[in-house]
């Protein structure tokens, strides 16, 4: 056999190799506009959030609703009284933390839901209090709160994101920019002025 003859066959073999390491390796999550489309034709309804939030909660009944909790001590103002913020129980996540959230409404009605965390103990000092690492630990809490199934994307502008979707009910987890805290964000895909958004779903 010539030596070109050898060259070819030597190349065509590592590109076979190559191709079923691809196909078959599972990097690629899966397309997420298709997701989105099987669980929005599913018809399930999944509107529960957290702490008795819930998608589809009129504005009146979240103002009370959250007087009611803040007056039994579960949650409190958050800064600059723009967000609710919760404590976190200690059993949570690894270290101490603290949740703020606040909706979005439509109709008068929550369809969004934002969510921020942040390690209570988090300094320059303490690099391993940050995003980089709470942005695991947080996808393990929710996890353990909406059961498995997040997918790993990386996000052109976000980076490293976590999504799941069941039903109408989408969870996108991404760090912020401050490389501190770690983002959530609960959305009614039925309710949401555009079911796929870009900037979740490249």
């Amino acid at each position: 056999m010539r030596l070109r003859d050898t060259t070819v066959l030597v190349i065509a073999f590592f590109a076979f190799i190559i191709a079923g390491f691809a196909c078959t390796s599972g990097d690629s999550p899966p397309d997420y506009r298709e997701i989105v489309k099987r669980e929005l034709a599913s018809g399930i309804r999944n509107d529960s959030l957290f702490l008795g939030y819930y998608f589809g909660m009129k504005k009146e009944e979240f103002y009370t609703y959250s007087w009611n909790l803040n007056k039994k001590e579960m949650v409190m103002q958050g800064p600059q009284n723009t967000t609710i913020e919760y404590q976190l129980d200690d059993n949570e996540l690894p270290h101490p933390a603290t949740m703020n959230f606040y909706p979005d409404f439509k109709n008068n009605r929550i369809f969004r839901m934002r969510t921020t965390f942040a390690y209570n103990g988090w300094a320059p000092w303490n690099q391993h209090l940050g995003a980089d690492s709470l942005i695991y630990d947080v996808k393990s809490l929710m996890e353990e709160w909406y059961g498995n199934g997040f997918l790993q994307y990386d996000h052109p502008h976000l980076g490293l994101t976590f999504k799941k979707v069941d039903g109408n009910r989408e969870i996108v987890i991404t760090k912020a920019r401050d490389d501190i805290e770690v983002n959530v964000v609960f959305t009614d895909l039925t309710m949401s002025e555009a079911t796929i958004r870009e900037e979740t779903t490249s």
